[in-house]
């Protein structure tokens, strides 16, 4: 008689304690990861699996299953430290919280009626968040940085909102599929001198001797190289060691008022009626405690965008203050 997928996955945790090899903890966790996704395991073993922590792997498999429940979900979003895993509940939450009606609608100034806050949150929060951000760069109130990553994608968003690096910044940003901001870069010198003083001697052979050029010079035991000359050298010898040139570049960004101009003609929060604003802010209000939307803070960024904006009604810039408070107590 064969077992159950239940009996295989704890079967798989009693080979896994006794395992002491990494190729053999790997290999374990992919057929963890297969079980897991079987429709066969059943939600309560799921959930007892994701209570132990076992491994990113583990929980993004858990996650993408379709028939993992929403308790296990945020028990993983309590858990989770990792973009795998932050990338696998995004996908998750919007399976679980599919909306039986376009919420979208609400951008063309039309009112719907809500059933779940966190439906509803869940559902607008990406294309609120670029709207948002458009509007406000045209306003001048907020600055963006921008981060070459060949490895897990652009990072990209505001300054000044702790949004870099964050669950809610891989969640909402666009990364490097932005195209309402002109993007200038450049090598600059004097990061990269204080980066290999820093770390001296533990990179490739090449990035040395950039290095050793720019701090011999720092230091006055060269004479100082023409800027031109320098920045020849940095991008001959930073094409050959592949993708390592990134983390050098520096990248100013600028909104690019025409586009933004053309991206918000048909679609924008600033034309909204007041009590559909009202309606976004009193939504985002009641999943401040959500496990996802609260746990990661895309509501709270979301709004302390609402309440620079000068289109947000008083009353409703009022209400986001005291819930503010509220929270720091």
């Amino acid at each position: 008689m064969s077992k159950s997928s239940d009996q295989q996955i704890f079967d798989l945790l009693a080979e896994l304690k006794g395992a002491t090899s990494h190729s053999d903890q790997v290999s374990l966790f992919y057929k963890f990861s297969d079980l897991l996704k079987d429709p066969a395991t059943t939600p309560e073993t799921q959930h007892d699996i994701a209570k132990r922590n076992l491994d990113v792997r583990v929980n993004c498999a858990i996650a993408e299953s379709s028939q993992v429940n929403q308790e296990t979900l945020a028990l993983i979003c309590k858990n989770a430290q990792h973009r795998w895993e932050w990338r696998s509940l995004w996908h998750a939450y919007r399976a679980a919280l599919n909306p039986s009606i376009d919420y979208s609608v609400i951008f063309k100034n039309k009112e719907v009626e809500v059933k779940d806050s966190a439906e509803f949150i869940l559902n607008v929060s990406v294309e609120l968040t670029a709207i948002l951000w458009q509007e406000l760069a045209a306003h001048k109130l907020i600055t963006f940085y921008y981060q070459q990553d060949t490895d897990d994608g652009d990072h990209f968003g505001p300054d000044d909102f702790d949004f870099d690096q964050s669950p809610a910044e891989y969640i909402l940003s666009p990364g490097f599929e932005v195209d309402w901001v002109t993007r200038d870069e450049y090598i600059d010198s004097e990061y990269v001198s204080d980066r290999l003083a820093d770390e001296w001697g533990s990179w490739d052979a090449s990035i040395d001797k950039i290095g050793a050029l720019e701090y011999g010079a720092a230091v006055g035991h060269l004479e100082p190289i023409q800027e031109d000359v320098l920045k020849g050298i940095y991008e001959q010898e930073l094409l050959s060691v592949g993708g390592m040139e990134a983390q050098f570049i520096i990248t100013d960004v600028e909104p690019d008022l025409p586009k933004i101009k053309k991206n918000l003609k048909n679609k924008n929060y600033e034309g909204l009626s007041d009590s559909i604003k009202h309606e976004i802010i009193v939504r985002l209000i009641d999943t401040l405690e959500h496990p996802f939307l609260g746990g990661f803070k895309i509501s709270h960024h979301l709004l302390k965008l609402l309440l620079v904006h000068p289109a947000t009604p008083e009353e409703s810039k009022a209400l986001i203050s005291l819930v503010s408070a509220q929270l720091k107590e």
